[in-house]
């Protein structure tokens, strides 16, 4: 069983020859790269701490997962339980025209008729740039190669 983030593992000659000896170490886990390595190793992050439980530096190593010695298993993460979706709020509505503070609401702008005409309708104006077409001058010599 790989170990978790919380977990404080002792590090010693099992876990890997350079541990060995005086070189042992203990490590509260923070991380365990998940990327795939040599069957049975894997790389921690954590920090190293000493006799008193306190961090001393921040490390990453490699070693075997069957090396490692559990001091202190963190508790299993709780399952956030999952909830339904809170239910949409529609937009707020208008108030109705007889109820209080309608009279704050702008009056209604009063349509405007069209023109009578007669015969043929008036051009429409143009709107934006004329458009211009351009030719080519028959005068210009043709490029040859």
């Amino acid at each position: 069983m790989n170990p978790q983030t919380g977990d404080v593992v002792r590090i010693g000659a099992a876990a890997s020859v350079q541990f060995g000896g005086d070189r042992a170490l203990l490590m509260r886990v923070t991380s365990v790269d998940p990327k795939p390595t040599y069957h049975g190793w894997i790389w921690l992050t954590g920090y190293v701490l000493d006799h008193t439980g306190e961090a001393i530096n921040k490390r990453e190593v490699f070693v075997q997962v069957a090396g490692l010695h559990y001091v202190h298993r963190a508790p299993a993460r709780p399952v956030r339980p999952t909830r339904p979706p809170a239910p949409r709020q529609s937009a707020p509505r208008r108030p109705a025209p007889d109820a209080v503070g309608s009279h704050l609401e702008p009056e209604p702008r009063p349509q405007r008729k069209a023109p009578a005409t007669r015969g043929t309708p008036a051009p429409r104006p143009q709107v934006g740039a004329p458009r211009v077409t351009r030719k080519w001058p028959k005068n210009l010599p043709l490029l040859e190669p």
